[in-house]
C-alpha cells in the first residue's frame, strides 16, 4: 500500500477534521501491521504528533510503541509518549519516558518542561524545580519554562522567587496576560497592594473582557480602602459576567462598608440568588437587614442560615439579637445558650487524652461523695465532687453540688463560674447569667476565663443586653 501523493503533506489545521486523522490512523496502523514502519516513520511520527495535538491518546500510543520497537533511540518518540501518558495522568510512566528522552538528548529544553510537569503532579517538586532551571540554562528565554518555574514557586508560597521568575517572563514576552494576572496574585500575597494593583491593571490592558482580572483588582482596592473604585472593579465584572458571585457578594461588602445599605442588600440579595447555599451571604443580608431596622427580614435570613448550617454561633447570637428587640426575651435567651454551648470545648476538662481520666473521675466521685456524707459543711469535699461531676458531663448533679459550695463559700468566684457552666447546658441561662455576674464580681479575672472558654461571645450585643439585664 502506498499514501496518496498529498496524504501527508495538506494542512491539517481544523479540529472538525476528526475522519481525516482517523483516515491517517487507519493508514498508518496497516502499515504497522504489513512491517512498514521504517518506510513511512516520518508520516508516522507526523499522525503521531496529530495524536497529541487533538488527544488521539490511545491510538498514539500504539503507533509511539510500534515505531520505537524499529527505532529505540529516537528521543522525540519517547519524548511523545511521554506527554500521551502525561495527559492520561499516568505521570510514573510519563517520567519514565521523560527521562528516556532526555538520556538521549539532554538539552531538549521542551522534554525537560513536560518532565517537570510530570514531577509536580508525583509531588517531586524539588526535581521539577531541577528540571525547569536545567532547561532555562539550555533556553534562556524560554517563556513556558520561566512561567513554569515562577508558578511553582508560587504554589509552594515562595512569593519573592516567583516574583523574579514572572518578572523574567514578562522580559520575554510582555503581552504574557498570564504572567502579569500571576505577579499580581503573589504581590498581593506579600500585601504588596499597590504592585499588585499595578500588575493586574497590566493583566486587564490585554485582557479586557475576562471578569477575574476586574475582580482581583476589585479585592485590591477594597483591601487598600479604595471602596468606591473597588465597586466599580466590581461592577465591570458583573457587567462581563452578571452570575460572578464573588463579585456581587463584596460589592454588598462594599456599599456596607461605606453605609449605604440599601445597595449593599440589593448585591447581597443577588449574590444569594446566585449561591443560596452560601452561609455568609446569608449572614451579611441579616446584618444589613437588621442594620437596616428590618428586624423580621433580619430574622428570616438567620433562620436560613441556621438551616444551612445548625451550628453557626454568630446566626443564633444575631437571631437573638433581633428577638430582643422585639420583645421576644424567651426566645433571645435560647439562642444566647445555643451559642454558648456550640463555642464551648467541653474536652478542656479532660486532662488526658485516653479513657483513664474518666475512671479517675468516678473513683473520685464515690470517694468524696462519701466524703461530703460524713462532713456535710466541707467546702473542699464538695467542690472535688462537683468538678468531677463536671468533667464527667454529669451537668444536674454538678449544678446542686456548685450551688452548695457558694452557699458554703460566697466568695468562691471559681464555684459560681462552674455553675454557670453547669447551667447553659440544663439550659438554665438566666441562672447562669447571675452566676457568672457574681464570679465577675468576685473575682474579675473570670471575664477573660469567660472570653477563652467562649470567643467573642462575652462582647455580642445579646451577651451585652442579656447580662445587663440580669445584672440586679
Amino acid at each position: 500500500m502506498n499514501y496518496p501523493e498529498d496524504f501527508f503533506n495538506n494542512e491539517f489545521n481544523s479540529l472538525n477534521d476528526n475522519e481525516g486523522l482517523k483516515h491517517k490512523v487507519q493508514t498508518c496502523k496497516k502499515y504497522v501491521s504489513s512491517g512498514q514502519i521504517f518506510d513511512y516513520l516520518e508520516n508516522i511520527e507526523e499522525t503521531i504528533q496529530l495524536c497529541i495535538e487533538y488527544d488521539f491518546i490511545e491510538d498514539g500510543i500504539y503507533l509511539v510503541d510500534a515505531a520505537l520497537e524499529i527505532v529505540p533511540y529516537n528521543s522525540e518518540l519517547w519524548y511523545s509518549k511521554g506527554i500521551f501518558h502525561n495527559n492520561l495522568f499516568e505521570f510514573e510512566k510519563a517520567l519514565e519516558c521523560f527521562n528516556k528522552a532526555i538520556s538521549l538528548n539532554p538539552s531538549d529544553s521542551d522534554i525537560l518542561i513536560s518532565k517537570s510537569i510530570a514531577e509536580e503532579n508525583l509531588g517531586l517538586i524539588d526535581d521539577a524545580v531541577e528540571s525547569l532551571k536545567t532547561s532555562i540554562l539550555f533556553d534562556p528565554e524560554n517563556e513556558e519554562a520561566l512561567f513554569g518555574l515562577a508558578t511553582l514557586y508560587e504554589r509552594q508560597e515562595k512569593y519573592e522567587e516567583a516574583i523574579e521568575y514572572f518578572k523574567k517572563t514578562l522580559e520575554v514576552e510582555s503581552e504574557f496576560s498570564e504572567a502579569w494576572y500571576e505577579l499580581g496574585y503573589s504581590y498581593e500575597n506579600l500585601n504588596r497592594l499597590n504592585e499588585a494593583l499595578q500588575a493586574y491593571e497590566k493583566y486587564i490592558a490585554i485582557e479586557p473582557y475576562n471578569p477575574t482580572g476586574w475582580y482581583n483588582k476589585g479585592i485590591v482596592l477594597m483591601r487598600m480602602n479604595e471602596l468606591e473604585k473597588a465597586i466599580e472593579s466590581f461592577e465591570l465584572t458583573t457587567a462581563i459576567d452578571e452570575n460572578f458571585i464573588g463579585a456581587w457578594f463584596n460589592t454588598g461588602v462594599a456599599y456596607a462598608n461605606l453605609n449605604r445599605l440599601n445597595d449593599a442588600l440589593d448585591a447581597f440579595l443577588k449574590a444569594s440568588k446566585l449561591d443560596p447555599l452560601d452561609e455568609s451571604t446569608w449572614l451579611n443580608l441579616a446584618r444589613v437587614s437588621e442594620d437596616l431596622g428590618n428586624i423580621s427580614d433580619a430574622i428570616s435570613y438567620y433562620d436560613k442560615l441556621n438551616s444551612l448550617n445548625d451550628t453557626f454561633t454568630e446566626a443564633y447570637l444575631g437571631r437573638g439579637a433581633c428577638y430582643l428587640k422585639l420583645g421576644m426575651q424567651s426566645y433571645a435567651i435560647k439562642d444566647l445558650n445555643k451559642a454558648v454551648l456550640l463555642n464551648h470545648d467541653i474536652k478542656k476538662f479532660w486532662t488526658h487524652e485516653d479513657d483513664k481520666w474518666m475512671l479517675k473521675a468516678f473513683k473520685d466521685i464515690l470517694i468524696y461523695k462519701k466524703k461530703t456524707e460524713t462532713d456535710k459543711n466541707n467546702f473542699e469535699y464538695r467542690y472535688k465532687l462537683a468538678e468531677n461531676y463536671l468533667k464527667i458531663g454529669n451537668w444536674s448533679d454538678a449544678y446542686l453540688s456548685f450551688e452548695i459550695c457558694t452557699e458554703l463559700n460566697g466568695n468562691s468566684a471559681e464555684s459560681f463560674y462552674n455553675k454557670a457552666i453547669a447551667a447553659f447546658y440544663l439550659k438554665k441561662t438566666e441562672e447562669a447569667l447571675v452566676s457568672l455576674k457574681n464570679a465577675f464580681m468576685i473575682n474579675p479575672r473570670y471575664k477573660k476565663v469567660f472570653d477563652a472558654d467562649f470567643p467573642g461571645i462575652s462582647k455580642t450585643e445579646l451577651f451585652l443586653n442579656l447580662f445587663e439585664f440580669y445584672n440586679f
